[in-house]
């Protein structure tokens, strides 16, 4: 894939009539046909929840996610992090409120209902701490969360047992040599020939850096990070973090331009290691669709791509379905 054909942005309502206002960044994933998105509420901190038929312009009703408990699920003015397990089931990390502990839920689609929120901590009983957003994926079957150490000390990851229900003691994300990865915000992962890949803005702000693990989930060891640059050695700036999204045989990755006029986009190709040249997310009337200081959620139904964010005026969410071409 090389480019992509993008719809107008749309500024979401739901079927009631109701507008999303947002506070961060959302986030995305889908299942067949049907997308998925959270996000922290403007007015606080409680996270929010709807959904939407493929290449359409009104979302399903919003919902304030609570847990089987009626407890509602409360952000630390951070975005949460969604993904769909399988054809049943979503899962969402975020970063507590007042907090730096992660919590977690998962989310029955045919029953339309949310588990009871958990603190996430290892097998060894050491809870995980966060100085941003989580991101999780699910990488050949098994659900993987990465996040940035609270103490600013780089990437941490851990694996999901669902047979005990539990999660594996968190490891730092680290090259055979030992080298970590210092970011500026929460980092992005992703699947890649069933390997975990992660992407994420370079502590100096200089840029996406990029990693995957070497041997799949059999080992610990990551390559050496790499700066993102398309094949016209143009790197690729931005504002807080990208988002990515498995596609076959490749990856999709969007962010916030440095100067926050525009949304932009890469494919990755794993065979080669390289990315085609970065575009800007853009209408094909030309209109360019520009995010405040925020990162972009993105998710790819059975045809098309979905891309969402937090408009420059904080009025809202706005949207664009693509078609992949090329």
């Amino acid at each position: 894939m090389q480019s992509v054909n993008w719809s107008d942005q749309v500024n979401a309502f739901d079927s009631n009539g109701q507008k999303f206002g947002i506070q961060g960044s959302p986030s995305l994933t889908a299942v067949g046909n049907t997308a998925y998105m959270a996000w922290t509420g403007l007015s606080g901190t409680y996270i929010w929840f709807a959904s939407i038929e493929a290449n359409k312009p009104i979302w399903n009703p919003q919902t304030q996610v609570k847990g089987s408990n009626g407890t509602s699920f409360e952000a630390d003015h951070t975005a949460p992090s969604i993904t769909n397990i399988d054809d049943q089931q979503l899962f969402m990390c975020w970063k507590g409120k007042d907090s730096d502990a992660i919590y977690y839920s998962f989310y029955d689609i045919a029953a339309n209902s949310w588990s009871n929120q958990v603190k996430a901590s290892g097998q060894d009983g050491i809870p995980f701490s966060t100085q941003d957003s989580p991101y999780a994926t699910v990488v050949n079957g098994t659900l993987l969360m990465a996040w940035s150490g609270s103490g600013n000390d780089g990437i941490w990851y851990s694996t999901y047992k669902t047979g005990t229900k539990e999660w594996a003691s968190q490891i730092k994300a680290e090259t055979s040599d030992g080298d970590s990865f210092h970011l500026q915000s929460s980092p992005a992962v992703a699947s890649v020939k069933d390997a975990p890949f992660l992407a994420w803005n370079g502590q100096a702000n200089d840029g996406i850096w990029y990693s995957a693990m070497n041997q799949k989930l059999l080992d610990q060891n990551w390559s050496v990070a790499q700066k993102a640059i398309g094949n016209e050695s143009i790197a690729f700036n931005l504002v807080k973090s990208p988002a990515l999204v498995t596609l076959p045989n490749t990856l999709f990755m969007t962010w916030n331009g440095i100067t926050m006029d525009s949304l932009w986009y890469s494919f990755y190709d794993a065979d080669t290691n390289q990315w085609v040249p970065q575009a800007k997310v853009k209408s094909e009337s030309g209109e360019l669709f520009g995010a405040n200081d925020s990162s972009p959620g993105a998710a790819a139904t059975s045809d098309h791509l979905l891309v969402s964010w937090n408009g420059i005026g904080k009025d809202g969410i706005w949207f664009t379905w693509g078609t992949p071409v090329g």
